[in-house]
């Protein structure tokens, strides 16, 4: 429950981690995401 909170709470650390771990699929990852949250 903590690791959750930590990512929602610093998604701009670990959202370079995302990016440079899968390059041009944060895209969809994202995309994914936003679409899961609506």
């Amino acid at each position: 429950m903590s690791t959750l909170i930590d990512f929602i709470l610093h998604i701009d650390d670990h959202l370079i981690n995302i990016v440079n771990t899968f390059g041009s699929s944060t895209y969809l990852i994202l995309f994914a995401i936003i679409f899961i949250e609506t």
